[in-house]
């Protein structure tokens, strides 16, 4: 499945545009096709789990100096030309965190998943008086400005809590709709 998502990034991504793939202590090969077609990646050698994984690729995009950040799920969920619309909403509002959302324009259905989704976005809500159709969705753009929080502080993941947090904290959200497939692998 990776390298069919990296393929579809890289033939869809601005050609001023790095890729990064992180590696989270995998062991169904991602570091040897990474090396195999020549991709840019970091290999943890521990699995450190979602928030692990985010950090370091912020603690990359941080050093390298980049004014924008990704985060883009390795499962096939995703379509790498959504993420144009996401850097579009963000350059048009000057936004710090642009969200891909499934649910902006059609309804959610009635799994638990999508349960836990209106539970979410309705805490959210609740304490933010922030409405977010889709807090959870892993397609995210980040500007520069919260790109160095994610780097250096300890307890910044990409979840809906630290949302949450970071709009009370006066940084600016918008969602873009965008299309997600079902899961490939993962």
């Amino acid at each position: 499945v990776l390298g069919v998502v990296l393929d579809d990034v890289l033939e869809h991504k601005p050609a001023d545009a790095d890729v990064l793939v992180v590696s989270d202590g995998s062991t169904d090969g991602t570091a040897e096709l990474c090396r195999e077609r020549g991709w840019n990646y970091i290999e943890l050698p521990v699995n450190l789990g979602l928030a692990g994984c985010f950090q370091t690729g912020m603690k990359y995009a941080l050093r390298e100096g980049y004014s924008y950040a990704a985060q883009f799920d390795g499962d096939g969920q995703h379509r790498a030309e959504d993420v144009r619309l996401l850097l579009e909403k963000m350059k048009e509002g000057e936004y710090d965190i642009v969200l891909g959302s499934r649910f902006l324009q059609k309804k959610r259905g009635g799994s638990m998943r999508e349960l836990g989704s209106r539970l979410i976005s309705l805490a959210i809500f609740l304490s933010t008086g922030k409405k977010l159709t889709d807090p959870t969705c892993g397609l995210r753009l980040y500007r520069k400005t919260v790109i160095e929080d994610f780097a250096l502080r300890l307890n910044y993941g990409p979840e809906p809590d630290t949302i949450s947090y970071l709009i009370r904290k006066g940084c600016r959200i918008a969602e873009v709709a965008v299309e997600v497939r079902e899961r490939r692998a993962g």
